[in-house]
């Protein structure tokens, strides 16, 4: 909702950048794109959030989830969640994920 609010050109040629990779090496990161690909997949455009970085509709799905869960337990319970197995192995895989992507863009 505040993607649609929020007036944010993500075909701009301004698009600003913060990825200190980008300005110390001249390429992308493994994250590069990721930010137009939140918020082009918080606006419903799925395809577009894909072709700007092919993780952004899971990193998208797995914000609404988190989100929804913390709203859902107490602190204690979400403490565990945290630190329990579940969490690392999704976090291992989402890392994994990520830089298979990136050598998939690039090679």
């Amino acid at each position: 909702m505040v993607s649609r609010v929020l007036s944010l050109d993500t075909e701009s040629e301004h698009w600003f950048t913060l990825c200190w990779w980008k300005q110390w090496f001249g390429t992308d990161c493994p994250g590069c794109g990721m930010g137009r690909a939140i918020v082009c997949f918080f606006r419903g455009e799925f395809a577009r959030s894909l072709e700007y970085h092919p993780m952004g509709v899971p990193t998208g799905i797995g914000f609404c989830l988190l989100f929804f869960a913390y709203t859902r337990v107490d602190s204690e319970r979400w403490k565990t969640f945290l630190n329990g197995r579940i969490f690392t192995v999704c976090m291992f895989l989402y890392g994994f994920c990520m830089f298979a992507s990136f050598l998939y863009r690039k090679f």
